[in-house]
């Protein structure tokens, strides 16, 4: 394994009091060191030199990316600091002990870099590569997948455990960190150090991250390149052994995520579909954001909603986050499940600054795509009605998507015959509201005697006041249809004012 003047200085650093200056690479590209000998002046490109100050030539020819370990300082070194990269040993030490001191951690490099390899062959185990990187670091190393949930288990906690919401925060906030970054970045939270090194698939896609505490000790730039070196590995092995983040439950995920989506479904998914267990009961639900400064990933959110809620799915698309959860957990005695879900569903949204549309309920993941429209709708009509809640369900907001779906692309007024234009014409300059009174009317299932308790009038003007109705729209209010197309249209000039009052 080649290293760079980064790793070599800091290998030194542990145990000898050293210096570096010059120009250096971040490439690990360097060998084991070659004992300087007298009288050469030329120093070959990617070649690691150990010498004294007191051998090195006045007038040295220096190829590109050389590093010279140097024991002792002196003014000749003036000479090489513009154009190579310098270690400077500044109390006197014994070569030979020097250079075996430096050929050791070569080799502890190699021999790690073996069994790294050994372990992509064998087995491409995450675990097994953060447990022999551990005394290469000697730090603790993590692996998180996509969603922020531990891949490798920490000593002492075997169970699956993910970063809680404050730590994700906190971690994005602290350098602005996001999942499309590359190569290692040195994050600092509550006065602990973080090396962390993203992890991508072939096509570029973030599959997650690992990351190394720091401790006590604050980490080098050749702690950089190797937590870089062995998160290549890492990729290549989950590359190998796609398993590490596939299960049955992502399977299924995934046939949910084509049904959202309207794509086709292999053999595979339809089979795991189907496999539903009798009794379960399944909702559908979109998060969305209610806070647009939130910096809480959409993959981390998902990771975090299968965690709190067990056996559910949930996956980001777009900029919607959703989610499919069986509720037969949260039924009551009485056989409702409304209560015990918005309790839990609240502090979720909560935590994640999330406001969330819920589905009918349904027992067929293969209705995964309509039930997906019912919590969209809900969420939808609900931020235009009843902005100041968090939780919008789909049955309460039916017939608002009813009525939207039913005038479609055109105002309420485009539907307005001569007549009904007449009567909202005269509302507005009248001292009665003949509109209001028919929408009373027909809210109360055409009674004369409710319509007149609401509206605090007589019984016999209610009566009249129809009458007129009748005869200004030229209608029959007994045929259930011009009473349905009356509806419809009182209903959706009712959402259109709502729709105002909002935008006001």
């Amino acid at each position: 394994m080649k290293l760079n003047a980064d790793i070599v200085f800091g290998a030194l650093k542990q145990r000898y009091p050293v210096r570096m200056m010059g120009t250096r690479i971040t490439e690990m590209t360097i060998s084991r060191p070659e004992l300087y000998l007298d009288n050469e002046v030329e120093f070959l490109s990617d070649h690691l030199y150990l010498a004294t100050v007191d051998h090195l030539p006045l007038h040295p020819r220096l190829q590109k990316n050389v590093v010279i370990v140097v024991i002792g300082e002196g003014a000749k070194l003036s000479h090489y600091r513009e154009k190579c990269c310098l270690i400077v040993i500044k109390e006197k030490a014994d070569f030979f002990g020097v250079n075996k001191y430096i050929c050791q951690v070569f080799d502890r490099y190699y021999a790690w870099e073996k069994k790294l390899f050994d372990i992509f062959l064998e087995s491409a185990d995450l675990q097994e590569i953060v447990d022999c990187s551990v005394p290469i670091f000697e730090r603790s190393i993590h692996v998180l997948d996509a969603s922020f949930h531990y891949l490798t288990q920490m000593k002492g906690h075997p169970e699956e455990i993910r970063l809680e919401p404050e730590e994700i925060s906190q971690y994005l906030e602290s350098f602005e960190m996001i999942t499309d970054k590359h190569g290692a970045v040195l994050l600092d939270m509550g006065g602990t150090q973080y090396l962390c090194v993203n992890l991508f698939n072939e096509a570029g896609d973030y599959i997650g991250c690992t990351y190394l505490e720091g401790g006590d000790r604050s980490f080098g730039e050749g702690d950089k390149v190797l937590a870089e070196f062995m998160g290549s590995l890492m990729e290549k092995a989950i590359e190998r052994n796609p398993s590490i983040l596939t299960s049955e439950q992502t399977t299924i995920k995934n046939a949910l995520m084509n049904l959202v989506n309207e794509y086709p479904l292999t053999a595979n998914q339809k089979w795991k579909l189907n496999l539903v267990k009798p009794g379960q009961h399944f909702v559908c639900i979109t998060q969305h954001s209610a806070n647009r400064l939130s910096r809480l990933p959409k993959g981390y959110i998902c990771g975090a909603f299968e965690s709190e809620f067990p056996g559910s799915f949930a996956f980001p698309k777009e900029n919607v986050i959703v989610c499919f959860l069986d509720v037969s957990g949260f039924t009551d005695k009485k056989g409702s499940y409304y209560s015990n879900l918005n309790g839990k569903l609240k502090k979720f949204l909560m935590e994640t600054s999330g406001i969330a549309g819920i589905s009918n309920g349904f027992s067929e993941l293969s209705g995964a795509r309509i039930a997906y429209a019912q919590a969209e709708a809900a969420i939808e009509n609900g931020m235009v009605t009843n902005p100041e809640t968090v939780l919008f369900y789909f049955q309460s907001y039916a017939l608002i998507s009813m009525v939207i779906n039913a005038v479609g692309n055109l105002p309420a007024e485009a539907y307005f015959s001569e007549q009904l234009q007449n009567l909202i014409k005269h509302d507005k300059t009248g001292p009665i509201s003949y509109l209001d009174t028919l929408r009373v009317f027909l809210r109360n299932s055409m009674s004369y005697s409710q319509t007149a308790e609401e509206l605090y009038i007589h019984r016999s003007t209610v009566v009249d006041r129809i009458s007129r109705i009748e005869r200004e729209l030229d209608v029959n209010l007994k045929d259930p249809d011009t009473r349905l197309q009356l509806e419809i249209i009182l209903k959706a000039m009712e959402i259109e004012d709502m729709v105002q009052q909002s935008r006001e």
